[in-house]
């Protein structure tokens, strides 16, 4: 069997939520990628789910690596003892690390930092692709149990429809409901890695809009 995937990045929250699920999720998370012997990255710390993923990496054997900017210091010691910890100078080092360091990225219940960090890893993929004869993509896994994503992928296809994403982005994301799911499909691509390329885009025509100004419409 091959083994394209040693390390997967987890972005959640840093804060439980209301509903028992989230941890639930995440404890089971970290669970399984180390019974799949995979290294859990994760954000560093103890806090919320992103403490309860790499809780339930270490109770299942598993190795886990937090990745934390300087300004969160004083949170590393709440991390579990196992955890091997890495500081960046900043925010934006540390999502770079966390995204290249991964061959998958899983994503949890988050918020706006976690939101920020799934547009990160998408744009990270996009360059990948325009850039590289090769790209090497980290899949974006979203484990969704109560459809708190469903916004996203509907904002996305309304961006391409109007012409304004490329729809290559969405050949990189994949969203599942259960640990199980994410499990079956990281199984996958342990033997096949995702490819993906850009969509062939209509070409821009000139023409004239409605006020006589000239327009560029598809």
């Amino acid at each position: 069997m091959s083994n394209n995937i040693q390390a997967v990045s987890v972005f959640c929250a840093s804060r439980f939520g209301f509903d028992p699920i989230y941890k639930d999720v995440a404890l089971n998370t970290g669970k399984m990628l180390a019974q799949e012997g995979i290294l859990t990255i994760y954000g560093g710390g103890g806090s919320g789910l992103m403490g309860a993923v790499a809780q339930g990496a270490e109770a299942a054997g598993g190795q886990v690596r937090g990745i934390m900017p300087e300004l969160f210091r004083s949170s590393a010691e709440k991390a579990p003892s196992s955890v091997d910890t890495y500081f960046t100078p900043d925010m934006a080092e540390r999502k770079h690390c966390l995204i290249a360091d991964s061959n998958v990225v899983i994503v949890l219940p988050g918020g706006i930092g976690t939101f920020d960090e799934i547009f990160e890893t998408i744009m990270f993929n996009y360059l990948e692709i325009i850039q590289s004869e090769e790209p090497v993509i980290r899949p974006l896994l979203i484990i969704d149990p109560d459809n708190l994503y469903e916004p996203l992928t509907d904002m996305l296809q309304r961006s391409i429809d109007r012409g304004l994403t490329d729809a290559s982005v969405l050949q990189t994301l994949f969203i599942v409901p259960t640990v199980e799911a994410a499990r079956a499909q990281l199984q996958i691509w342990q033997n096949e890695p995702l490819k993906v390329s850009l969509e062939k885009m209509p070409e821009m025509t000139a023409t004239t809009s409605p006020s006589g100004h000239p327009a560029l419409l598809r």
